[in-house]
């Protein structure tokens, strides 16, 4: 009676355990599945292996579209040295997290703007590649160079401002 009242509290504690690990899959798939920002794994020569479907909005492109490709043919042609530059960084220790700028292709055939950070795990077996969490900043981006604009030129005429005239004047001394 003693042996099987412990098989029995043992059995239930290992149900318990398998229940909560399936709990914490599940809030963890829902979470990448709802996230605004792409979540993507890229191997170690630079191909997809997994997309979240925050890559729709994003970028166009379902996550089943995406997977497969090379990363950086969705990079700016411009872009891609920094991106590389990015993905180099990050491989250089496992574990090791770098951020950067680039700008990727959306299916409409327009670029985004997209902020990456960028984490090494390759020696993670239910990972083995690196994670990119890309969010698009192409708004902020966009508000920038119209700030930028802005300070240098008048907002009526578009002809150079005093701030424009007074550093070509600094400048020329």
């Amino acid at each position: 009676m003693f042996t099987i009242f412990f098989v029995g509290r043992a059995t239930a504690r290992a149900e318990t355990d398998e229940l909560e690990i399936r709990y914490s899959q599940e809030r963890f798939r829902s979470m990448v599945q709802n996230a605004s920002d792409i979540i993507i794994i890229l191997d170690i020569d630079g191909d997809i292996t997994y997309a979240s479907p925050a890559c729709m909005p994003v970028l166009g492109f379902t996550d089943g579209e995406i997977v497969a490709r090379r990363f950086l043919d969705l990079v700016h042609p411009e872009d891609r040295k920094d991106a590389l530059a990015l993905l180099m960084n990050a491989g250089n220790a496992e574990g090791t997290t770098v951020t950067g700028y680039f700008r990727a292709c959306h299916t409409d055939g327009d670029w985004r703007w997209l902020e990456a950070m960028a984490t090494n795990l390759l020696g993670m077996k239910s990972i083995n590649g690196t994670v990119l969490s890309l969010r698009d900043v192409t708004e902020h981006k966009h508000l920038e160079k119209e700030l930028s604009r802005l300070a240098f030129q008048d907002s009526l005429t578009g002809l150079p401002n005093r701030a424009w005239f007074m550093e070509r004047l600094d400048q020329a001394v």
